[in-house]
């Protein structure tokens, strides 16, 4: 699927990830909240607990909490 853009809040460690009204991709108006933690592997994800931050696994399509890259401003789920 290619890239969609979508409207996003941080308010400290809290995301709010809002579905693009122009080019919506499926769900309702929030498509993911959660926090941001640093994972145990370096790389930043939006989790539901602090204890996401040692997930075994991360990444939308496995279940665990899902990545964020800021460099590229592009967030990966499933």
């Amino acid at each position: 699927m290619e890239n969609q853009p979508a409207e996003i809040i941080i308010a400290e460690n809290k995301i709010i990830v809002y579905n693009n009204e122009e080019k919506p991709l499926t769900g309702g108006k929030i498509i993911l909240e959660g926090i941001l933690l640093k994972h145990k592997s370096g790389k930043w994800i939006i989790g539901e607990t602090e204890t996401d931050r040692n997930a075994e696994e991360i990444g939308g399509c496995s279940g665990g909490p899902t990545p964020v890259d800021f460099k590229t401003k592009i967030i990966e789920w499933c």
